[in-house]
């Protein structure tokens, strides 16, 4: 069900997931995270400093971002490019009170638009990203290619010959904020963080003698090769044979699959 998941925002979008890193958080993730990668063919994993905390920390520190959505529905070849322009300012006038009720410095304001498109005889859209400013007949000709070249990419098709129509306007209203330089101090070189074995279950090995360390342990460039168990205070990571975990400079593991 997890792999699942995965695919949803990476293959079913048109997005190879080999070309991808996985980043592995929670308490669970990095339990977990070696057998989803297999699974899908990605051969590096990231593992941040405290990835017990980490969704909290992405909620103090992401961006203010909310959707605005609009319907219009026409084919692109009626449609009255001033309509559309008239939408989306007024979906942008909305956006800017919204910012500037948060207090947020309006040189940190975004605004993304975008456009849910479809063949005529479809009955599911794509969501094309739209140019900024104001709209024209071109705009809406590089809409319709958009639509095109997405479909093709996630699809592996598109019909140029077929009638393009317009389903939804989208704006998403962004308030950029300073964000987090996420790294763990103090950190020395090497470090001996092997703390024992113990029998462990692997699937496709069986129970095998297993490295355990202690993730504390672990300074800068420290490696524990699979099969090996990394025990923290907010999560275990699991390191399956033919997987090596490494500490980086700031605090991060990084688990690489065998060539």
């Amino acid at each position: 069900a997890m792999a699942e998941a995965l695919r949803i925002v990476s293959v079913e979008r048109g997005h190879d997931a080999r070309e991808f890193s996985l980043v592995a958080f929670g308490g669970a993730g990095p339990m977990h995270a070696a057998e989803l990668a297999n699974e899908l063919g990605v051969r590096e994993i990231i593992i941040p400093p405290i990835p017990g905390g980490f969704s909290a920390l992405g909620l103090v520190a992401t961006d203010l971002k909310r959707d605005y959505v609009k319907t219009f529905y026409a084919p692109l070849v009626d449609i009255d490019p001033l309509d559309v322009d008239a939408v989306y300012r007024g979906m942008e006038d909305s956006a800017r009170d919204m910012l500037r009720a948060s207090d947020i410095p309006e040189d940190r304001w975004v605004f993304e638009r975008a456009a849910d498109l479809r063949y005529l005889r479809q009955a599911y859209e794509l969501t094309v990203a739209a140019p900024s400013g104001a709209i024209t007949s071109e705009t809406l000709d590089v809409l319709a290619n958009g639509f095109h070249e997405k479909h093709h990419q996630t699809y592996g098709h598109e019909n140029r010959a077929e009638g393009v129509q317009m389903v939804n306007l989208r704006l998403t209203a962004i308030g950029k904020l300073e964000g987090l330089d996420l790294r763990q101090t103090g950190i020395v070189a090497g470090g001996d963080s092997l703390k024992g074995s113990r029998m462990v279950w692997f699937k496709g090995a069986g129970r095998v003698e297993c490295a355990i360390h202690d993730r504390d342990a672990m300074g800068a460039g420290a490696k524990a090769p699979g099969p090996a168990v990394i025990e923290a205070i907010d999560t275990t990571i699991v390191v399956p044979p033919g997987w090596t975990a490494r500490a980086d400079d700031n605090g991060y593991i990084i688990m690489e699959a065998a060539q």
